[in-house]
């Protein structure tokens, strides 16, 4: 009788944990140019999740593909349920102190409602987007797979991140309307496919090169933040450096392996995704009161008190929602058999 074990990718879910820090940074910052520089490299963290993402729910079998794929909308779907009514509730009772009426015309407006249903960007907490995104890139990519031009498109889908990056950088279009739509996202999903696709050629990259990438990506990274003095842009070597550490991660599939960084990776990162906005909350209402030590604290407090929560709520069990929260329902290699010779 054979035995059947869970075959992961140690790195990437390691990655997880480093990626979500970034993320926390990202919406309340260290102070002043560390902040920055933190932030410039956090660009690269939304685009790995969904790289992954893209990388485990890929199969190159079309039916097995497209099953794994409605598995990750259905999932996407409860996860923006979910976490909207969380945000409905956080935001009536903690911003607007139960006053429903005030809450509910100065949050669904009309502009608001047009910016949710067609870039995903929610009234109720900004970083939501990122559901409502995978939700549209995914339903693409399940059109593409069953017009059978899917292998065709995602060879070419470091293109659609090119057209991001023009529009982005054109003027001509709010950088809302850019971000979340399915030229960042549906380009980043794919990628993380074509990546699964070619794994063995791309472990056998030498790692002189892709740390020579690693290196010059970076430089080019720090030097767009002070050309520009600003991260409010969009910057073009952190869209691909993203490549080059995913690689990286790739080919080094045990680095971090049985550490709590990869436990807490790869279980916790999804919840704590939702949830650390919320706690974000108290920071930004006493920001201005905060001194510096407390700022440059802040960071660092959110996101433990984020992981903590999602312990707890993982391991206390609130019904159907721990399943739905644990990371993405494609996030090992699947079922590899094990027999007694491997």
């Amino acid at each position: 009788m054979e035995n059947k074990t869970i075959s992961r990718i140690h790195s990437i879910d390691a990655w997880r944990f480093i990626a979500m820090f970034f993320v926390v940074a990202i919406h309340l910052p260290f102070l002043e140019t560390k902040g920055q520089i933190v932030i410039t490299f956090g660009k690269t963290a939304v685009p790995f999740f969904i790289m992954a993402s893209g990388y485990f729910c890929f199969r190159k079998d079309d039916n097995d593909f497209t099953k794994r794929l409605f598995r990750q909308i259905n999932k996407f779907i409860w996860i923006s349920i979910i976490s909207t009514l969380f945000y409905f509730i956080v935001n009536s009772v903690i911003i607007y102190k139960c006053n429903f009426t005030k809450f509910i015309a100065e949050t669904f407006t009309r502009s608001s409602v047009k910016s949710w249903i067609l870039v995903n960007e929610s009234p109720l907490a900004g970083h939501l987007w990122f559901l409502g995104s995978m939700i549209y890139a995914m339903t693409i990519v399940v059109i593409f797979v069953k017009l059978k031009i899917f292998k065709y498109v995602s060879l070419a889908s470091p293109l659609f991140s090119l057209v991001y990056i023009l529009m982005a950088y054109s003027g001509k279009f709010s950088f809302i309307y850019c971000r979340n739509s399915i030229f960042c996202t549906m380009p980043y999903f794919m990628v993380g496919c074509v990546f699964r696709k070619y794994e063995n050629r791309i472990k056998k990259v030498p790692s002189f090169i892709l740390f020579v990438f690693l290196l010059i990506l970076s430089s080019t990274a720090i030097a767009e933040f002070f050309h520009y003095k600003s991260t409010g842009v969009v910057f073009i070597s952190t869209e691909f450096l993203v490549y080059v550490i995913f690689a990286l991660l790739i080919k080094y599939p045990d680095f971090a392996k049985n550490t709590p960084v990869e436990f807490l990776g790869r279980r916790d990162t999804l919840f704590t995704y939702i949830v650390h906005f919320s706690i974000c909350y108290y920071f930004w209402f006493r920001y201005d009161s905060l001194s510096n030590t407390e700022r440059n604290l802040a960071p660092v407090i959110v996101f433990v008190l984020s992981y903590c929560l999602s312990e707890v709520f993982l391991v206390g069990g609130l019904g159907v929602c721990p399943r739905v929260f644990k990371n993405c329902p494609c996030d090992s290699l699947g079922k590899k058999k094990k027999g007694p010779n491997n």
